[in-house]
Protein backbone atom coordinates (compact mmCIF):
# COMPACT_ATOMS: atom_id res chain seq x y z
CA UNK A 1 0.00 0.00 0.00
CA UNK A 2 2.82 2.38 0.88
CA UNK A 3 4.49 1.65 -2.48
CA UNK A 4 1.26 2.35 -4.39
CA UNK A 5 0.77 5.60 -2.50
CA UNK A 6 4.37 6.69 -3.19
CA UNK A 7 3.96 5.85 -6.89
CA UNK A 8 0.79 7.96 -7.07
CA UNK A 9 2.47 10.87 -5.30
CA UNK A 10 5.44 11.16 -7.66
CA UNK A 11 3.03 11.65 -10.59
CA UNK A 12 1.27 14.54 -8.92
CA UNK A 13 4.03 16.64 -10.47
CA UNK A 14 4.89 14.67 -13.66
CA UNK A 15 7.16 17.35 -15.11
CA UNK A 16 9.30 17.42 -11.96
CA UNK A 17 9.43 13.61 -11.88
CA UNK A 18 10.50 13.34 -15.51
CA UNK A 19 13.16 16.05 -15.16
CA UNK A 20 14.59 14.45 -12.02
CA UNK A 21 14.61 10.99 -13.60
CA UNK A 22 16.21 12.40 -16.76
CA UNK A 23 18.97 14.03 -14.71
CA UNK A 24 19.70 10.71 -12.97
CA UNK A 25 19.53 8.80 -16.27
CA UNK A 26 21.95 11.12 -18.06
CA UNK A 27 24.43 11.02 -15.18
CA UNK A 28 24.14 7.25 -14.97
CA UNK A 29 24.74 6.85 -18.71
CA UNK A 30 27.77 9.15 -18.52
CA UNK A 31 29.38 7.22 -15.65
CA UNK A 32 28.90 4.01 -17.65
CA UNK A 33 30.10 5.16 -21.05
CA UNK A 34 33.09 7.29 -20.03
CA UNK A 35 34.72 4.62 -17.78
CA UNK A 36 34.11 2.06 -20.55
CA UNK A 37 35.82 4.44 -22.97
CA UNK A 38 38.70 4.91 -20.54
CA UNK A 39 39.12 1.19 -20.04
CA UNK A 40 39.13 0.64 -23.79
CA UNK A 41 41.76 3.34 -24.27
CA UNK A 42 43.91 1.79 -21.53
CA UNK A 43 43.73 -1.58 -23.24
CA UNK A 44 44.73 0.04 -26.53
CA UNK A 45 47.65 1.82 -24.85
CA UNK A 46 48.88 -1.34 -23.15
CA UNK A 47 48.49 -3.50 -26.25
CA UNK A 48 50.08 -0.83 -28.41
CA UNK A 49 53.01 -0.42 -26.06
CA UNK A 50 53.88 -3.98 -25.05
CA UNK A 51 52.38 -5.68 -28.10
CA UNK A 52 55.24 -4.30 -30.18
CA UNK A 53 58.00 -6.14 -28.39
CA UNK A 54 57.51 -7.01 -24.72
CA UNK A 55 54.68 -9.55 -24.68
CA UNK A 56 52.28 -10.08 -21.76
CA UNK A 57 55.14 -10.91 -19.37
CA UNK A 58 58.78 -11.94 -19.36
CA UNK A 59 60.88 -14.23 -17.22
CA UNK A 60 64.34 -12.77 -16.65
CA UNK A 61 67.21 -12.80 -14.22
CA UNK A 62 66.29 -10.74 -11.17
CA UNK A 63 69.05 -8.24 -11.86
CA UNK A 64 68.43 -7.98 -15.60
CA UNK A 65 65.79 -5.22 -15.55
CA UNK A 66 68.03 -2.90 -13.55
CA UNK A 67 71.22 -3.85 -15.43
CA UNK A 68 70.58 -5.56 -18.79
CA UNK A 69 74.05 -6.98 -19.44
CA UNK A 70 74.94 -9.93 -21.65
CA UNK A 71 76.15 -11.99 -18.68
CA UNK A 72 72.70 -11.89 -16.99
CA UNK A 73 71.44 -14.89 -18.95
CA UNK A 74 69.90 -18.23 -18.01
CA UNK A 75 69.12 -21.56 -19.65
CA UNK A 76 65.66 -22.95 -20.32
CA UNK A 77 66.37 -26.44 -19.02
CA UNK A 78 63.81 -29.31 -18.93
CA UNK A 79 63.10 -28.83 -15.19
CA UNK A 80 62.20 -25.17 -15.69
CA UNK A 81 60.08 -26.07 -18.73
CA UNK A 82 58.08 -28.60 -16.67
CA UNK A 83 57.37 -26.11 -13.90
CA UNK A 84 56.30 -23.40 -16.34
CA UNK A 85 54.01 -25.86 -18.12
CA UNK A 86 52.46 -26.73 -14.75
CA UNK A 87 51.79 -23.13 -13.70
CA UNK A 88 51.11 -21.67 -17.16
CA UNK A 89 49.44 -24.53 -19.07
CA UNK A 90 47.92 -22.38 -21.82
CA UNK A 91 50.77 -19.92 -22.26
CA UNK A 92 53.09 -19.79 -25.25
CA UNK A 93 56.74 -19.31 -24.32
CA UNK A 94 59.34 -17.86 -26.67
CA UNK A 95 63.05 -17.43 -26.01
CA UNK A 96 64.88 -14.19 -26.61
CA UNK A 97 68.40 -12.92 -26.32
CA UNK A 98 69.32 -9.24 -26.34
CA UNK A 99 72.48 -7.35 -27.05
CA UNK A 100 73.98 -4.19 -28.47
CA UNK A 101 76.16 -4.04 -31.54
CA UNK A 102 77.62 -1.70 -34.10
CA UNK A 103 76.07 -2.22 -37.54
CA UNK A 104 78.11 -1.07 -40.53
CA UNK A 105 77.39 -0.62 -44.21
CA UNK A 106 80.08 0.92 -46.36
CA UNK A 107 81.25 4.10 -44.63
CA UNK A 108 78.20 4.34 -42.33
CA UNK A 109 77.97 2.79 -38.86
CA UNK A 110 75.26 3.02 -36.21
CA UNK A 111 74.70 1.41 -32.85
CA UNK A 112 71.68 -0.87 -32.58
CA UNK A 113 69.74 -2.91 -30.07
CA UNK A 114 69.91 -6.43 -31.44
CA UNK A 115 67.41 -9.11 -30.45
CA UNK A 116 67.64 -12.81 -31.22
CA UNK A 117 64.13 -14.21 -31.67
CA UNK A 118 62.34 -17.44 -32.53
CA UNK A 119 60.84 -16.27 -35.80
CA UNK A 120 58.08 -18.89 -35.87
CA UNK A 121 56.67 -17.71 -32.49
CA UNK A 122 57.27 -13.98 -32.81
CA UNK A 123 53.97 -13.20 -34.65
CA UNK A 124 52.04 -14.63 -31.67
CA UNK A 125 52.89 -11.74 -29.35
CA UNK A 126 54.67 -9.08 -31.39
CA UNK A 127 53.26 -6.77 -34.05
CA UNK A 128 56.61 -6.33 -35.82
CA UNK A 129 56.22 -9.30 -38.23
CA UNK A 130 52.91 -7.81 -39.41
CA UNK A 131 54.46 -4.38 -39.94
CA UNK A 132 57.07 -5.24 -42.54
CA UNK A 133 57.24 -2.34 -45.01
CA UNK A 134 59.83 -3.79 -47.38
CA UNK A 135 60.90 -7.37 -47.99
CA UNK A 136 59.79 -10.04 -45.52
CA UNK A 137 60.23 -11.18 -41.94
CA UNK A 138 62.77 -13.75 -40.74
CA UNK A 139 62.34 -17.32 -41.97
CA UNK A 140 60.24 -19.43 -39.55
CA UNK A 141 62.68 -22.34 -39.86
CA UNK A 142 65.79 -20.18 -39.39
CA UNK A 143 68.90 -21.92 -38.04
CA UNK A 144 72.44 -20.93 -37.09
CA UNK A 145 73.31 -20.96 -40.79
CA UNK A 146 70.56 -18.46 -41.63
CA UNK A 147 72.32 -15.11 -42.14
CA UNK A 148 69.16 -12.97 -42.00
CA UNK A 149 68.38 -9.73 -40.20
CA UNK A 150 65.44 -7.29 -40.21
CA UNK A 151 65.92 -3.61 -39.44
CA UNK A 152 63.76 -0.79 -38.18
CA UNK A 153 62.80 1.73 -40.82
CA UNK A 154 64.87 4.53 -39.29
CA UNK A 155 67.93 2.33 -38.81
CA UNK A 156 67.76 1.06 -42.40
CA UNK A 157 67.47 4.64 -43.64
CA UNK A 158 70.51 5.74 -41.62
CA UNK A 159 72.54 2.82 -42.94
CA UNK A 160 71.12 3.32 -46.47
CA UNK A 161 70.18 -0.33 -46.73
CA UNK A 162 67.43 -2.13 -48.61
CA UNK A 163 66.31 -5.76 -48.60
CA UNK A 164 69.03 -7.87 -50.19
CA UNK A 165 71.93 -5.68 -48.99
CA UNK A 166 74.51 -6.95 -46.51
CA UNK A 167 75.84 -5.40 -43.32
CA UNK A 168 78.58 -6.12 -40.83
CA UNK A 169 77.88 -6.65 -37.12
CA UNK A 170 80.47 -5.89 -34.45
CA UNK A 171 79.79 -6.39 -30.76
CA UNK A 172 80.81 -8.13 -27.55
CA UNK A 173 79.77 -11.68 -26.63
CA UNK A 174 78.52 -12.97 -23.30
CA UNK A 175 81.99 -13.54 -21.88
CA UNK A 176 83.49 -10.44 -23.46
CA UNK A 177 84.66 -12.18 -26.63
CA UNK A 178 84.46 -10.33 -29.91
CA UNK A 179 81.21 -10.91 -31.82
CA UNK A 180 81.51 -10.40 -35.58
CA UNK A 181 79.10 -11.42 -38.30
CA UNK A 182 77.97 -10.57 -41.80
CA UNK A 183 74.20 -10.60 -42.31
CA UNK A 184 71.78 -10.08 -45.17
CA UNK A 185 68.90 -7.64 -44.76
CA UNK A 186 65.68 -9.45 -45.65
CA UNK A 187 63.11 -6.95 -44.36
CA UNK A 188 62.45 -3.49 -42.98
CA UNK A 189 59.72 -2.94 -40.39
CA UNK A 190 57.90 0.12 -39.03
CA UNK A 191 56.65 -0.30 -35.46
CA UNK A 192 54.99 3.12 -35.38
CA UNK A 193 57.49 4.37 -32.80
CA UNK A 194 60.26 6.25 -34.57
CA UNK A 195 62.79 6.09 -31.69
CA UNK A 196 62.42 2.30 -31.67
CA UNK A 197 62.70 2.05 -35.45
CA UNK A 198 65.99 3.97 -35.34
CA UNK A 199 67.71 1.46 -33.08
CA UNK A 200 66.08 -1.99 -33.24
CA UNK A 201 67.14 -4.98 -35.32
CA UNK A 202 66.18 -8.65 -35.08
CA UNK A 203 67.95 -11.82 -36.17
CA UNK A 204 67.32 -15.55 -35.70
CA UNK A 205 67.98 -16.70 -32.13
CA UNK A 206 70.17 -19.60 -33.26
CA UNK A 207 72.40 -17.23 -35.24
CA UNK A 208 72.48 -14.77 -32.32
CA UNK A 209 73.61 -17.55 -29.93
CA UNK A 210 76.39 -18.53 -32.31
CA UNK A 211 77.56 -14.96 -32.98
CA UNK A 212 77.51 -13.80 -29.35
CA UNK A 213 78.71 -17.13 -27.84
CA UNK A 214 75.58 -17.51 -25.70
CA UNK A 215 76.04 -21.30 -25.30
CA UNK A 216 72.30 -21.88 -24.91
CA UNK A 217 71.75 -18.88 -22.66
CA UNK A 218 68.87 -16.45 -23.13
CA UNK A 219 67.95 -13.14 -21.52
CA UNK A 220 64.17 -13.39 -21.55
CA UNK A 221 61.43 -15.93 -21.85
CA UNK A 222 58.44 -14.10 -23.28
CA UNK A 223 55.01 -15.23 -22.10
CA UNK A 224 52.08 -14.96 -24.48
CA UNK A 225 48.60 -16.40 -24.58
CA UNK A 226 45.16 -14.79 -24.59
CA UNK A 227 44.30 -11.14 -24.19
CA UNK A 228 46.66 -8.97 -22.18
CA UNK A 229 45.07 -8.16 -18.82
CA UNK A 230 45.28 -4.69 -17.31
CA UNK A 231 45.63 -6.28 -13.86
CA UNK A 232 47.54 -9.51 -14.51
CA UNK A 233 47.53 -12.18 -11.82
CA UNK A 234 50.15 -14.88 -12.00
CA UNK A 235 50.40 -17.66 -9.39
CA UNK A 236 52.34 -16.66 -6.29
CA UNK A 237 53.82 -20.16 -6.19
CA UNK A 238 55.33 -19.61 -9.65
CA UNK A 239 56.93 -16.35 -8.51
CA UNK A 240 58.40 -18.11 -5.45
CA UNK A 241 59.74 -20.95 -7.60
CA UNK A 242 61.38 -18.53 -10.01
CA UNK A 243 62.82 -16.47 -7.15
CA UNK A 244 64.48 -19.62 -5.79
CA UNK A 245 66.31 -19.88 -9.12
CA UNK A 246 67.30 -16.19 -9.19
CA UNK A 247 64.62 -15.51 -11.81
CA UNK A 248 61.67 -13.10 -11.83
CA UNK A 249 58.36 -12.95 -13.66
CA UNK A 250 57.76 -9.40 -14.80
CA UNK A 251 54.37 -8.37 -16.14
CA UNK A 252 53.72 -5.28 -18.23
CA UNK A 253 53.38 -3.07 -15.14
CA UNK A 254 56.99 -3.79 -14.21
CA UNK A 255 58.32 -3.58 -17.76
CA UNK A 256 56.46 -0.34 -18.50
CA UNK A 257 56.32 1.50 -15.15
CA UNK A 258 55.89 4.93 -16.78
CA UNK A 259 52.78 3.74 -18.65
CA UNK A 260 51.37 2.16 -15.48
CA UNK A 261 51.85 5.38 -13.51
CA UNK A 262 50.26 7.43 -16.30
CA UNK A 263 47.19 5.18 -16.27
CA UNK A 264 46.89 5.40 -12.48
CA UNK A 265 47.13 9.20 -12.64
CA UNK A 266 44.46 9.34 -15.32
CA UNK A 267 42.18 7.09 -13.26
CA UNK A 268 42.62 9.34 -10.21
CA UNK A 269 41.72 12.49 -12.14
CA UNK A 270 38.74 10.77 -13.77
CA UNK A 271 37.48 9.54 -10.39
CA UNK A 272 37.54 13.10 -9.09
CA UNK A 273 35.52 14.28 -12.09
CA UNK A 274 32.96 11.50 -11.65
CA UNK A 275 32.60 12.27 -7.94
CA UNK A 276 31.95 15.94 -8.70
CA UNK A 277 29.36 14.93 -11.30
CA UNK A 278 27.62 12.60 -8.84
CA UNK A 279 27.73 15.27 -6.12
CA UNK A 280 26.05 17.79 -8.43
CA UNK A 281 23.18 15.43 -9.26
CA UNK A 282 22.79 14.40 -5.61
CA UNK A 283 22.54 18.03 -4.46
CA UNK A 284 20.09 18.81 -7.26
CA UNK A 285 17.77 15.96 -6.31
CA UNK A 286 18.15 16.73 -2.62
CA UNK A 287 17.02 20.26 -3.33
CA UNK A 288 14.02 18.90 -5.25
CA UNK A 289 13.12 16.59 -2.35
CA UNK A 290 13.32 19.43 0.17
CA UNK A 291 11.10 21.61 -2.03
CA UNK A 292 8.60 18.76 -2.15
CA UNK A 293 8.58 18.51 1.64
CA UNK A 294 8.11 22.27 2.03
CA UNK A 295 5.25 22.34 -0.49
CA UNK A 296 3.50 19.48 1.30
CA UNK A 297 4.09 20.67 4.86
CA UNK A 298 0.38 21.51 5.34
CA UNK A 299 -0.57 18.09 3.94
CA UNK A 300 1.82 16.35 6.30
CA UNK A 301 0.46 18.34 9.27
CA UNK A 302 -3.09 17.23 8.47
CA UNK A 303 -2.02 13.61 8.10
CA UNK A 304 -0.20 13.74 11.43
CA UNK A 305 -3.33 15.25 13.03
CA UNK A 306 -5.29 12.25 11.70
CA UNK A 307 -2.87 9.91 13.45
CA UNK A 308 -0.25 9.17 10.80
CA UNK A 309 3.14 8.98 12.50
CA UNK A 310 6.11 11.03 11.28
CA UNK A 311 8.07 7.81 10.80
CA UNK A 312 5.53 6.53 8.28
CA UNK A 313 5.51 9.88 6.47
CA UNK A 314 9.28 9.85 6.36
CA UNK A 315 9.35 6.37 4.84
CA UNK A 316 6.77 7.50 2.28
CA UNK A 317 8.86 10.47 1.18
CA UNK A 318 12.04 8.37 1.11
CA UNK A 319 10.26 5.75 -0.99
CA UNK A 320 9.13 8.45 -3.41
CA UNK A 321 12.76 9.55 -3.81
CA UNK A 322 13.80 5.95 -4.43
CA UNK A 323 11.12 5.50 -7.09
CA UNK A 324 12.23 8.62 -8.98
CA UNK A 325 15.84 7.48 -8.66
CA UNK A 326 14.94 3.97 -9.87
CA UNK A 327 13.31 5.36 -13.00
CA UNK A 328 16.48 7.27 -13.80
CA UNK A 329 18.83 4.41 -12.92
CA UNK A 330 16.99 1.87 -15.08
CA UNK A 331 16.87 4.28 -18.02
CA UNK A 332 20.52 5.27 -17.52
CA UNK A 333 21.66 1.63 -17.33
CA UNK A 334 19.86 0.84 -20.55
CA UNK A 335 21.18 3.89 -22.40
CA UNK A 336 24.73 3.54 -21.11
CA UNK A 337 24.89 -0.20 -21.82
CA UNK A 338 23.43 0.08 -25.32
CA UNK A 339 25.66 2.99 -26.36
CA UNK A 340 28.80 1.41 -24.87
CA UNK A 341 28.09 -1.97 -26.45
CA UNK A 342 27.39 -0.41 -29.84
CA UNK A 343 30.68 1.48 -29.91
CA UNK A 344 32.47 -1.54 -28.45
CA UNK A 345 31.53 -3.35 -31.66
CA UNK A 346 32.00 -0.50 -34.16
CA UNK A 347 34.64 1.65 -32.46
CA UNK A 348 35.03 5.42 -32.40
CA UNK A 349 37.49 6.79 -34.92
CA UNK A 350 39.38 10.01 -34.18
CA UNK A 351 40.46 10.93 -37.70
CA UNK A 352 41.70 14.43 -36.80
CA UNK A 353 44.03 12.98 -34.16
CA UNK A 354 45.26 10.08 -36.29
CA UNK A 355 48.77 11.53 -36.57
CA UNK A 356 49.01 11.87 -32.78
CA UNK A 357 47.86 8.28 -32.26
CA UNK A 358 50.37 7.06 -34.85
CA UNK A 359 53.26 8.65 -32.94
CA UNK A 360 52.52 6.29 -30.06
CA UNK A 361 51.91 3.25 -32.22
CA UNK A 362 48.14 3.31 -31.62
CA UNK A 363 45.18 2.89 -33.91
CA UNK A 364 43.01 5.99 -34.24
CA UNK A 365 39.92 3.83 -33.61
CA UNK A 366 39.15 3.25 -29.93
CA UNK A 367 36.78 0.59 -28.65
CA UNK A 368 35.01 1.08 -25.30
CA UNK A 369 35.29 -1.91 -22.99
CA UNK A 370 31.95 -2.69 -21.33
CA UNK A 371 32.46 -4.86 -18.26
CA UNK A 372 30.43 -5.57 -15.15
CA UNK A 373 32.64 -3.08 -13.29
CA UNK A 374 32.07 -0.23 -15.76
CA UNK A 375 28.38 -1.09 -15.96
CA UNK A 376 27.60 -1.25 -12.24
CA UNK A 377 30.23 0.70 -10.30
CA UNK A 378 29.15 4.22 -11.31
CA UNK A 379 25.39 3.61 -11.05
CA UNK A 380 25.99 1.84 -7.72
CA UNK A 381 27.67 4.95 -6.33
CA UNK A 382 24.76 7.08 -7.56
CA UNK A 383 22.22 4.77 -5.88
CA UNK A 384 24.13 4.81 -2.60
CA UNK A 385 24.58 8.60 -2.54
CA UNK A 386 20.96 9.34 -3.51
CA UNK A 387 19.61 6.83 -0.99
CA UNK A 388 21.63 8.46 1.79
CA UNK A 389 20.75 11.99 0.64
CA UNK A 390 17.07 11.00 0.63
CA UNK A 391 17.22 10.48 4.38
CA UNK A 392 17.68 14.19 5.07
CA UNK A 393 14.07 15.15 4.17
CA UNK A 394 12.96 12.31 6.47
CA UNK A 395 14.69 14.02 9.40
CA UNK A 396 12.98 17.30 8.46
CA UNK A 397 9.58 15.58 8.60
CA UNK A 398 10.34 14.09 12.02
CA UNK A 399 10.90 17.62 13.37
CA UNK A 400 7.50 18.92 12.19
CA UNK A 401 4.98 20.09 14.79
CA UNK A 402 1.34 19.40 13.98
CA UNK A 403 -0.06 22.87 14.68
CA UNK A 404 2.67 24.85 12.91
CA UNK A 405 2.63 22.41 9.98
CA UNK A 406 -1.13 22.80 9.51
CA UNK A 407 -0.73 26.58 9.46
CA UNK A 408 2.00 26.46 6.81
CA UNK A 409 1.11 28.04 3.49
Amino acid sequence: MLLALAWRNIWRQPRRTWLSAAAVASTCAIVIFLPAMQLGSYRAMVNGSIGILDGAAQIQRQAYLAEPVMAASFELNPALQRELKLYLPHAILARRANGFALLSSGQRSFGAQLTGVEADKEPLFSSLPANIRQGRYLSPDASAATDEIVLGEGLAKNLRLNPGDRLTLLGAGREGALAVDSLRVVGIFASGLKPLDRQLAQMPLARFEQTFSMEGGIHALVVAGGEIELLPAYPAALRRYLASRDLALRDWQEMQPALFKAIKLDISSAMAMYLVLILVIVLSLLNTALMTVMERTREFGMMMALGVGPGLLGRLVWLESLLVMSLGIVAGLAIGAVVSYYYQQTGIRFEEAEAVFKQFGLDATLYPSLTWATLLLGPGCIVLCLALAGLYPVFRIRRLEIVSAMRAV
